[in-house]
């Protein structure tokens, strides 16, 4: 899996892990897990070491509120919610 790819669903699992659960998203959730489950099968062990690692030390300088694709992600999580 490419690194960058890797990087979007890490943004997508702290997404996750920031929000209220709900029925709704518990669902998108597993659907995710799946396609997830998919993709590191493609990827060798020490990639997803290496993709962890690098994670790992950009995680506390990102900058997560001005992120547009973590952005346009949430739009799509709330533009599927009823109001």
């Amino acid at each position: 899996m490419p690194r960058e790819r890797y990087f979007q669903w890490m943004r997508i699992w702290k997404f996750f892990a920031s929000t209220e659960h709900t029925p709704d998203l518990g669902r998108l959730y597993g659907l995710l897990d799946v396609l997830w489950q998919e993709e590191r099968k493609g990827a060798t062990p020490e990639q997803l070491m290496e993709d962890s690692a690098a994670w790992g030390r950009l995680e506390d300088t990102l900058d997560f509120a001005n992120d547009p694709e973590y952005q346009a992600f949430l739009r799509e999580i709330g533009a599927g919610e009823p109001n």
